[in-house]
């Protein structure tokens, strides 16, 4: 589209980059390679890539721009798929990771007509930062004019077929800032890899291309000089000279791509743990990762908290575990999490989504000003923080400042075009004003950004449910069955549509999936209660009803319908028991006047002797 578009004068050069994200975890290759590769999906979404690639190749054919392009394909990375025990990548700094492809391709004309530009493969060792220089030399400007840079143009050696440099470095500062481990660095010199880590390792790539046998033991000598030069390199880095400032509007967008968590970082005293010693626990944070992507919250909440039993400060846990209890609704075990995640942090990259996640706990707490007042911290220093206005809006929708919270939700609409969530948020808040057709209006400017998205769906569908328009409601429902079939929600809405229409067993078995995923959730466990007491399976009933009450989680709602039940089987003192302690979860609930209306009724049919009401 772009090379078509108006926005290129075609009487100039252009630069087209090109991001393929895809090959990325979580892997989820679109159709057909979906199929054809439903063992291997990271394979999938290479093969994906490529025959996108090739499309683009194909429009630059059709456009006879092939024989006038300079192309270069490259990563930025490789996945370890389990090398190492490394999952993805960012942790370690193998070769499984660290080495890329690097393609180029010279026209067959101008400058570059004759066979030396083709058909070659450099054997030294070159590296991404020399792309700058390779691709400036190759549109014809002049090496006077390049900007200081740290690599070099590979112009001469792909002519000359030699030529690369003497030595690279990597780096991971993930173990420091996510496990808590040491950081690793690295310098690789010829076939020779020498990795700084409190275990050092020393690595033959050309005896030992996987890095299988660490030779650091029977090298001493070299690992020294290594060291040395390692060190007098990252000396010359550290130095003034070679700092460089970034203003506030590149660290916040930085930080909006993922690439920088916050300030500063954390500072432990006493021997660091070897990040080879990290074993499986990144391998556990990828399974976490997965199984909350599928809406499966409350197992990686129980996997988090077993690593965080045996393994206190892991920073990533430690955050995972506030998102997960959060997301769970659980506002004192989210609070507890937050403040001992913020001790262990002391103005670490993650200070800032721990300040917003103890903001969050306190927004489930009821606890409105102080949510409002962390809330204002964050603004203060981060004002265009993902997800920050809609935190704000929030506090304000449950203060009742409606107009204050839906400018807030379109502040975070406009930061973020492409995020459907503040239009979910500002939808749910306009079906709470009675306003149907605003709210319908914003899911659907969601779903024109995520047109899959099951959470718009979903909330759509019970707008369009209310409004008595069932029969799109129930297709939007079916939709995300087939797209999301992990998402509870779906399963919880099919099987409200289905016990409307008498198929009560079809209701249950959407409702099992759903608790499935999520078996503490009191919301299903109360609805499939209510559902087995309307079959007259009185005992499931009273099974499924307590166990809702058992999680803890239950609103003074939920031991409403638990007390209604006991007091229908003339069982009246249980359900006073039930209507008082749904009083004491939240003395405040509208809800109360009638418990305790029921409550009162419930006296006087014991004191009468009757069995029911």
């Amino acid at each position: 589209q772009w090379l078509d578009g108006p926005d290129r004068n075609r009487e100039r050069p252009f630069f087209l980059f090109v991001h393929y994200y895809d090959p990325h975890a979580p892997y989820h290759p679109p159709a057909p390679f979906d199929e054809r590769f439903a063992d291997e999906p990271y394979c999938g979404e290479i093969a994906y890539t490529d025959a996108a690639v090739g499309e683009l190749l194909d429009g630059l054919r059709s456009r006879k721009l092939m024989n006038e392009t300079v192309i270069l394909a490259t990563g930025d990375h490789g996945e370890g798929l389990g090398e190492h025990g490394e999952p993805t990548h960012t942790i370690y700094i193998y070769g499984s990771t660290q080495r890329v492809p690097l393609i180029i391709r010279f026209p067959e004309a101008g400058p570059f007509r004759d066979d030396s530009w083709r058909d070659r493969r450099i054997g030294g060792t070159v590296n991404l930062v020399d792309l700058l220089p390779t691709a400036w030399e190759a549109l014809g400007y002049s090496a006077a004019d390049l900007p200081e840079v740290a690599g070099t143009s590979l112009m001469p050696a792909i002519q000359q077929g030699a030529g690369g440099h003497e030595w690279i470095y990597h780096e991971s500062l993930v173990p420091a800032l996510e496990y808590g481990a040491a950081e690793l660095r690295c310098l690789q010199a010829g076939h020779w890899k020498y990795i700084r880590a409190p275990r050092p390792e020393l690595y033959d790539l050309q005896e030992d291309p996987d890095e299988l046998r660490n030779l650091a033991d029977q090298h001493e000598d070299r690992i020294q000089e290594m060291e040395a030069r390692l060190a007098e390199l990252l000396a010359s880095e550290a130095s003034p000279d070679s700092q460089v400032a970034m203003d506030q509007e590149t660290i916040d967008k930085l930080r909006s791509l993922g690439y920088i968590a916050g300030g500063g970082r954390r500072d432990r005293t006493g021997p660091q743990m070897d990040p080879k010693d990290l074993r499986d626990i990144p391998m556990t944070i990828a399974r976490v990762q997965t199984l909350a992507a599928h809406h499966r919250t409350e197992t990686a909440l129980v996997v988090i908290d077993s690593l965080l039993a045996e393994h206190p400060h892991i920073p990533t846990a430690q955050q995972l575990q506030c998102t997960y209890l959060i997301r769970l609704e659980r506002g004192e075990d989210a609070l507890a999490a937050t403040e001992r995640a913020l001790a262990d942090c002391r103005g670490c990259p993650d200070e800032t989504t721990l300040l917003m996640q103890r903001a969050n706990a306190h927004l489930l707490l009821g606890n409105l000003g102080e949510a409002m007042s962390q809330a204002r911290v964050v603004q203060e220093t981060h004002p265009e923080e993902p997800e920050l206005h809609n935190l704000l809006g929030q506090i304000m929708q449950m203060n009742g400042n409606l107009d204050g919270a839906r400018q807030a939700f379109l502040k975070e609409a406009e930061l973020f075009p492409d995020d459907p969530r503040p239009w979910i948020r500002l939808g749910h808040l306009e079906q709470n004003r009675n306003r149907p057709t605003d709210a319908e209006a914003a899911y659907r400017k969601a779903l024109k950004i995520r047109p899959h998205d099951p959470e718009a769906k979903i909330m759509l569908s019970v707008l369009l449910t209310a409004v008595g328009r069932q029969q799109e409601a129930d297709t939007l429902v079916d939709e995300v069955l087939q797209t999301h079939s992990s998402f509870p929600g779906a399963h919880f809405r099919k099987a409200l549509s289905l016990r409307r229409n008498g198929k009560f067993d079809q209701a249950i078995q959407h409702l099992r999936i759903a608790l499935a995923i999520e078996p503490r959730n009191p919301l299903l466990l109360t609805h499939l209660g209510t559902l087995y007491a309307d079959m007259g399976e009185n005992d499931l009933a009273i099974q499924s009803l307590e166990a809702a009450l058992a999680t803890g989680q239950a609103t003074p709602e939920n031991f409403v319908n638990v007390g209604l039940f006991y007091a229908k089987l003339g069982r009246f003192q249980e359900a006073i028991d039930r209507w008082e302690r749904g009083i004491a979860v939240d003395p405040n609930s509208q809800v109360v006047e009638s418990m305790q209306k029921y409550i009162g009724m419930a006296r006087q049919q014991m004191q009468q002797g009757q069995q029911k009401p």
